[in-house]
């Protein structure tokens, strides 16, 4: 198996399927998320992939950018 694979949110028992190395079982989505934004921040805008943070914070973060996104509009 790989060191890391993705699980999708689409996924019903997501949690189930996401194994880690540490035992705070209510993080593992969030740090699938962080792990997924990580590996996009070639196309984030230059600015916002300057700033991001890789903690809990700057997941919250980028994730508030993305509520404010509207279908066909990139992240201004």
């Amino acid at each position: 198996m790989d060191d890391f694979q993705y699980v999708t949110a689409a996924e019903d028992d997501r949690a189930d399927m996401i194994i880690d190395d540490d035992d705070d079982e209510g993080n593992d989505n969030a740090q699938s998320d962080l792990v997924r934004l990580s590996l996009n921040l070639a196309f984030m805008l230059e600015s916002k992939a300057r700033k991001f943070k890789f903690n809990k914070d700057g997941l919250k973060e980028a994730l508030d950018d993305l509520d404010g996104i509207k279908p066909g509009h990139g992240i201004q």
